[in-house]
């Protein structure tokens, strides 16, 4: 008799991770905001946001079993940073991937006309009341730095490994393959600021392309954090932020 499969170990399984996961996400963009406000409504937004954070960043990797590495991290004493692969990372993410996203924005950013009105984010007039872009672009790269790794760990560490479970990545084609579906859903979770879309689709693919051959969360988190910094002064600093409604539309 053949070995019963875990549930866990069915493709089935990834499936429904990720499309359970992404209707909650967008149930909470675009039901949450219409509903009227009170707080029995906040407290089972706040328990089941708590419980989607939870079952990304640690349930579902309990379940499937995934590995540290497979998900970019790596061990306790090394503060959970992957270094065994951190040059091949740090080569293809920081020298290669980067420069091109760097490229792309300040090319968006002369055809769209913002390069010569740039706009920090104003923290250093309100810390010091006049606007520094060195200042601002310092605090704004240590904050998307911070929010690209959440944003990274739901769409690497989990989505990523969730797919890596469906689709074979052996081959060139198959890794394009897989990085561009998960460069979509990376865009898709921004359709409220269509703009974005297309740089979350082409930062995503790259990011993912990288990721499925050398999971690194570091390298990403910090290539996000200068995309989304240099992004957010040069090119969604007024016009293109088309967003409307809950929650921010950070990149």
């Amino acid at each position: 008799m053949s070995k019963n499969i875990r549930f866990w170990d069915r493709k089935i399984s990834h499936i429904l991770d990720i499309l359970i996961i992404s209707i909650i996400y967008f149930i909470a963009i675009f039901l949450v905001p219409l509903l009227p406000s009170n707080l029995i409504l906040w407290i089972i937004y706040a328990l089941v946001g708590s419980f989607f954070i939870v079952y990304i960043f640690f349930l579902s990797s309990y379940f499937h079993e995934d590995e540290l590495k497979s998900r970019g991290f790596g061990r306790l004493r090394n503060l959970f940073i992957r270094l065994d692969n951190l040059k091949k990372s740090s080569k293809e993410v920081l020298l290669i991937i980067t420069p091109i996203l760097v490229l792309g924005i300040f090319i968006a950013s002369f055809i769209t006309g913002f390069f010569w009105s740039i706009k920090g984010n104003g923290i250093s007039e309100y810390l010091f009341g006049y606007e520094n872009l060195w200042i601002d672009f310092i605090f704004q790269f240590l904050f998307y730095i911070i929010w690209g790794f959440i944003q990274q760990v739901l769409f690497l560490s989990f989505i990523n490994v969730r797919l890596r479970n469906l689709i074979s990545y052996d081959t060139r084609k198959g890794r394009i393959y897989l990085s561009i579906i998960n460069g979509a859903i990376f865009s898709a979770y921004h359709l409220l600021n269509f703009p974005l879309c297309l740089f979350t689709f082409v930062g995503g693919t790259l990011w993912a392309y990288s990721f499925t051959k050398n999971p690194n969360m570091l390298t990403v988190s910090i290539s996000h954090g200068l995309g989304g910094t240099l992004s957010s002064i040069f090119v969604f600093n007024g016009v293109l932020t088309m967003y409307t409604g809950w929650p921010p539309g950070f990149i």
